[in-house]
Order: C-alpha cells, then sequence, then structure tokens
C-alpha cells in the first residue's frame, strides 16, 4: 500500500491508518473554504487511488472555534466532486462534534450535501468507532440479502 503523508497546514490535519484503513481530518480554529480545499485535496490524492480499501473517513471539529460562510459552499462543491469521481456509498464519514454550536454547523454542512446516510455526527472517538462498525454491518447486511 502506498505510503501517506499527514496533512499539516494550519487549520487542517490529516493522517491516515493503514492498520485501521482510516483517513482521520482534523479542524481547528477558523474552519474556512480553504482548510476545507485543502483537506479534500489530500483525500483526492491520496484516498481516491485506494478505493474500496478506505473503512471510513473520521472528520474531528472539536477543535474549531469559528465557521466560515464560505466553508458549506466550497464543501458542498467538494463533496459533489468527490462523489462524483468515486463510489463512496461504502465509506462512512464520522463528524465528530463537542459543542452544540459545532454540531449545528456542521450538520448545516451535512444537509446542504445531502450525504446523511453514511454520515452521521458523533461526539467522541469511541462514538465514531462504533458507527464505522455499526455502518459496515449493516452495509455487509444490506449486500448479503441482495445477493439471496
Amino acid at each position: 500500500m502506498t505510503q501517506v503523508p499527514p496533512l499539516d497546514e494550519s487549520n487542517v490535519s490529516g493522517y491516515f491508518n493503514p492498520q485501521q484503513h482510516i483517513f482521520y481530518i482534523h479542524y481547528k480554529n477558523r474552519l474556512s473554504a480553504d482548510a476545507s480545499t485543502k483537506a479534500y485535496a489530500w483525500l483526492f490524492k491520496y484516498g481516491v487511488p485506494m478505493g474500496n480499501t478506505i473503512r471510513a473517513f473520521i472528520f474531528d471539529f472539536t477543535a474549531v472555534k469559528r465557521f466560515q460562510r464560505d466553508n458549506t459552499r466550497a464543501t458542498q462543491n467538494q463533496s459533489r466532486r468527490a462523489n462524483a469521481t468515486a463510489d463512496l456509498s461504502a465509506i462512512p464519514a464520522a463528524l465528530i462534534v463537542k459543542t452544540p454550536y459545532q454540531e449545528q454547523l456542521v450538520l448545516l454542512s451535512m444537509k446542504a450535501n445531502k450525504v446523511e446516510e453514511r454520515t452521521r455526527i458523533c461526539h467522541s472517538q469511541t462514538e465514531a468507532h462504533k458507527f464505522i462498525i455499526d455502518f459496515h454491518k449493516k452495509y455487509q447486511n444490506q449486500n448479503a440479502a441482495q445477493e439471496s
């Protein structure tokens, strides 16, 4: 498997855990269109070539203090582009928040991107990992039922 270099920018960082096959993205301080674009560019460059070997994405918003307006539109555009480029239906995305403010703004972005089925707002890493496990169990059961 290709080595994935970490993403290390002022308002966003990320890494790929090869044992878990999970991409972790951590937003911090002010979440802007620029930070989202950098995160998606990193995911396009390293995640898209991996295809269905990716188990999940975990986006952590707990260190975000302010969401800029331009972020929602940028995220929507990047999400649309990602879904057009690759089939992400089998890859869950956990969105970790800590405050009601973070939750409301992440929920707004989720609704704008129309990816609620494979995406869930979580309040901890533990909850995020449980969602990922449950998602994959449900997905496997659905596939097994369709093959019967």
